[in-house]
């Protein structure tokens, strides 16, 4: 097994409208790809990681894990890119991480900001409704993540709390003045902190088995409300 400083990770992140795939070797990030937003992630993934292979000039076999944001997010692009992950992984007998995307984004903004001792991630859950999630900065989660109405998470906030994700692009007017709002750069999840948080799976030993990990949703699609709703 490589030491944990050349250990060679793909990483890949499709929760939201811009995905991306990158490469880390250790603790830093190699090489990063920012996805076709048009394409849904559907059309370029599996090109643009084989692009940064070739690029950075890795074999596939030299790759020792893969790891994936597993979501809250976009229904589309986080089963291509937990799909994606999982066939790699089985095809490579790589292990496989699934790191849940709002942690992901927690990690940095406790990387961002050494003085904050927890943060709130909120993401659109659609129908005014949140997906809303509170990590303290040993990153253990202090609430579950929960679907909550946007005017009552709004209205739980309290003074100087910190908050982030991606839901802040439509909320952000909304926010009390007296909450901390993180950096824009902190919104969304990033590859470097996904790096990180592989990083720690892999030596906790905490991999994901390819045939049963799942994006993690709470809710059905819209699609699959609307259905329901017929009967169907």
């Amino acid at each position: 097994m490589p030491d944990v400083d050349m250990r060679r990770y793909l990483l890949i992140e499709t929760s939201g409208s811009v995905g991306r795939v990158g490469l880390g070797v250790g603790a830093h990030l190699q090489a990063e790809a920012v996805l076709d937003r048009s394409s849904k992630h559907t059309r370029d993934l599996l090109p643009e990681c084989h692009r940064l292979l070739e690029e950075q000039q890795w074999k596939r076999s030299e790759i020792d894990a893969i790891a994936v944001s597993i979501g809250p997010g976009s229904y589309t692009g986080l089963r291509v890119g937990v799909m994606t992950s999982k066939a790699i992984a089985f095809a490579l007998s790589k292990p496989l991480l699934g790191i849940p995307t709002f942690q992901i984004i927690a990690q940095s903004c406790f990387d961002l900001d050494t003085a904050i001792s927890t943060v709130e991630i909120a993401g659109d859950a659609q129908q005014d409704r949140l997906y809303v999630q509170r990590f303290a900065r040993t990153m253990q989660p202090e609430t579950e993540l929960a679907i909550v109405q946007a005017d009552a998470w709004l209205g739980s906030l309290y003074a100087g709390i910190a908050v982030a994700g991606p839901v802040l692009t439509k909320l952000r007017s909304q926010l009390p003045a007296t909450v901390q709002v993180m950096p824009e750069n902190c919104w969304q999840p990033a590859l470097a902190a996904l790096l990180q948080l592989a990083q720690q799976s892999f030596d906790a030993e905490a991999w994901a088995d390819p045939f049963t990990l799942e994006p993690l949703y709470l809710r059905a699609s819209s699609a699959e409300e609307q259905w329901a709703a017929l009967g169907k």
